[in-house]
């Protein structure tokens, strides 16, 4: 089952991180979502998505996000909140990563899902 709320889907995520669950955080994407990079590079579709995100599964970290505001017209929503990766990379290098969300959701029959997940406020 798919978040009932836009807040939900941002808990459902950092949920998923912490489980280190890629599928659970797979599921809260539509499948032509975009992913924004925080140099504005844009990648789209769930498979390149997946990939992002395995390489951010690949840190031993942390993720810890404050709750998201959150601007809502009809079946669309803007999140907009900050968050922090924090631990070590796989040699073993400290992991800080800190960001400012403006993702997009949709509303569909089944519950809420990214469109648009720009950790970094969009490059």
């Amino acid at each position: 089952m798919q978040p009932a709320t836009p807040q939900d889907v941002a808990r459902a995520w950092g949920d998923a991180y912490a489980a280190r669950d890629l599928e659970a955080m797979m599921g809260l994407f539509e499948d032509d979502a975009v992913w924004v990079s925080a140099e504005g590079d844009v990648v789209a579709g769930t498979e390149a998505i997946r990939d992002v995100f395995a390489d951010f599964l690949a840190i031993d970290a942390t993720y810890h996000a404050d709750p998201p505001r959150v601007s809502r017209s009809g079946d669309l929503a803007l999140l907009s909140g900050q968050w922090r990766l924090h631990g070590r990379d796989a040699g073993g290098e400290p992991v800080d990563i800190t960001g400012r969300t403006a993702d997009v959701l949709r509303r569909t029959d089944g519950g809420w899902r990214y469109v648009i997940d720009s950790p970094f406020g969009g490059g």
